[in-house]
This record gives C-alpha cells, sequence and structure tokens, in this order.
C-alpha cells in the first residue's frame, strides 16, 4: 500500500461483480443474448475508489474480509494494479462473495448479490488507519451499524461526515461534528415522510361488534403479497394504508366483500421517530405538534419510538419544515 494519505476512503463491503449487458431483460424462464460482459469491483465504496483513482485522485477502500481464494486474490491483485489503496485481509472462514447485475440498453438492472451477516461483521475488526490525512469518507448505507465505526473515527478525525438527503440530493445535507451536545431534550431524534400513499377505510355493513372482521381483511392483503404501511383495526372497521399503485377498482372489489370500501387519494405518511415517546408527557409535545396538520390517522409504534400520521400530500412539505424546525432549530410551533 502506498505511504501518502489518500484523499479519499471508502469504507464497505468488498465483492466482485460481472456486469451483462442485454438488449431487454428477459421473461422468467427464458433467455437472452448478452452483447457485452465487464468485470468490476462492488459495492458502491469500493465502485468510487476505483473510479476516482482512473482521475488519480489518490482513493483507498476499508473493506470486508474476502475468502482465501482465487476470487479473491484477484479482487487484491485487480485493486493494487489499478493503485488503489487497500489492505485486503482473507480468512478461511467463507468464500470470497461475487455479484452478477444483468442490465439492458435503457440502463435498468437486476442484481444479484451475497451479503451475509458473517461477511459484514469483518468490518468491525477493519483497520481505520487509512483514516488519517484523508479528505473524504465514504460509506454505504445498507451496511447498517458496521458503518457507525468508521463514521465516529472521521468525526474524531476532523473529517466532515455529512448525510444527505437522497430525494434532494442538491441540497447541502446535515454534518455530523465532534462535540455536538448528547443529551437532549427535545423527544425527538428524527422525522421522516412519504408520498405516494392511499386511505382505505373498510367498515363493516351491520356495525357490530366482530372479532374476525380485521383478520379477514388483513387475510386478504396478505394472501396478495400486500402488508399495510400502517393499520388501525377494531371489531368494526380496518383503516390502513396502502400503496397508490394498486388498482383502485381491484381494492373496492376485493374489499368490498368485508363491507363498505373508502378510498382517499393522494395521502402521506408523516412519521415522528423519538427514543421517549411512549412517555406519555414526551408523546403529548408531539401530538401537539402534528394536530394543526389535521392527520386523518395516527398511530403508535409497537415499540413505542415513533408515531405515524396520514395526511393529504399537500400538507406535507410544510408539515415536516414545521416540526423540523420545532424539534431541531427550537422555533416555536405556528
Amino acid at each position: 500500500m502506498s505511504s501518502s494519505p489518500p484523499s479519499y476512503v471508502g469504507f464497505g463491503m468488498l465483492t466482485p461483480v460481472v456486469i451483462a449487458v442485454v438488449d431487454q431483460l428477459p421473461e422468467h424462464n427464458t433467455g437472452a443474448v448478452i452483447k457485452e460482459v465487464t468485470e468490476f469491483i462492488f459495492d458502491d465504496a469500493a465502485i468510487v475508489a476505483c473510479l476516482l483513482k482512473q482521475w488519480d485522485v489518490p482513493s483507498a477502500i476499508i473493506g470486508t474480509a474476502v475468502g482465501d481464494d482465487g476470487r479473491g486474490h484477484r479482487l487484491a491483485k485487480q485493486l493494487e494494479e489499478w493503485g488503489v489503496q487497500a489492505a485486503v485481509r482473507f480468512t478461511q472462514e467463507f468464500r470470497t462473495p461475487i455479484e452478477v447485475d444483468v442490465s439492458d440498453s435503457g440502463g435498468a438492472r437486476t442484481y444479484f448479490w451475497q451479503r451475509s451477516a458473517k461477511i459484514l461483521r469483518t468490518l468491525d475488526s477493519a483497520d481505520l488507519a487509512p483514516l488519517r490525512g484523508a479528505r473524504i469518507l465514504y460509506v454505504d448505507w445498507y451496511d447498517g451499524d458496521h458503518i457507525l465505526r468508521a463514521m465516529d473515527e472521521a468525526v474524531r478525525l476532523g473529517i466532515p461526515v455529512r448525510v444527505l438527503n437522497s430525494t434532494r440530493p442538491e441540497e447541502a445535507g446535515t454534518i455530523i461534528v465532534e462535540g455536538a451536545p448528547t443529551e437532549r431534550t427535545s423527544p425527538v431524534v428524527s422525522v421522516a415522510s412519504r408520498s405516494g400513499v392511499r386511505s382505505v377505510r373498510v367498515l363493516g355493513r351491520r356495525m357490530r361488534a366482530d372479532a374476525d372482521f380485521a383478520a379477514g381483511v388483513l387475510g386478504l392483503l396478505r394472501a396478495r403479497g400486500l402488508a399495510p404501511d400502517l393499520v388501525v383495526a377494531s371489531e368494526i372497521g380496518v383503516h390502513l394504508v396502502l400503496p397508490a399503485t394498486l388498482d383502485p377498482a381491484w381494492l373496492r372489489e376485493e374489499l368490498g366483500a368485508y363491507g363498505t370500501v373508502e378510498l382517499r387519494e393522494g395521502r402521506a405518511i408523516l412519521c415522528v421517530v423519538g427514543s421517549r415517546l411512549d412517555d406519555g408527557a414526551a408523546r403529548e409535545v408531539v401530538l401537539r405538534a402534528i394536530a394543526p396538520w389535521h392527520p386523518e390517522l395516527l398511530g403508535l409504534g409497537s415499540t413505542g419510538a415513533g408515531i405515524a400520521a396520514v395526511l393529504p400530500e399537500e400538507r406535507l412539505a410544510d408539515a415536516v419544515r414545521s416540526l423540523h424546525r420545532q424539534f431541531f432549530e427550537g422555533v416555536p410551533a405556528p
């Protein structure tokens, strides 16, 4: 490995990949002619390291261990030939994983990968020394909690750690800095949201208690492979949230067997997350903050760490901004 510090350090999974390009992805149990085959090194942290080095940016990758086999040694040799700094570790505990990507001419892809917990755990013992002197750390969010150790070290070394919003990549994001207060007076730690859902209310026609009513509605959805994002149920009715992409005619027909079906389009889910929301006083603060946005459905998560609200999409952006200002910027509620 080069003795000069890299400008970029990636932290994440190491796996060789085979990328096959076809004109169009084939139907199930059929085939397609491969137009081009390329081999590379994935995942994202490694991709960025390899590409930046092609532009003469000093780069390094701190990755998972690979198997002590031919595939693993070829990966290490390829990184060395490309000039990417990497102290690749070999193990007898598993074979080197591989990823296969099939991409069509329009850019859509289908990928098959190996990401076992045993492989990802090797990140927890990876040497973080390459971070010293680096200007950028890139981590793969889908590596889960294993990335936190590298992020903590980057903060300690004064390397900016920026969390970006993937839905608004043009914005600056949030910078994590050393010395930020760890004690919070606010019961809220994050505000999340999602649009593109539909509110569905199913009411029993007889308006009498039926212990099997909710089980029947949910059983029908489960049989179709559907999992509601939010459910509030009783003996006479079920109120749930489903993707807006589902055919409304199908919902009316299928769920109509259980009762009267009411659909509300253009809905969104607003979720407020905190570690103390199972406490009555903390929960009251959050509910008062949500109330001005006139939620149509409210639910407290089973762990007591989140409150979800359903509201029209047109109110979502303003509601998120209002809650963010109130809980993170100290701006009084409107």
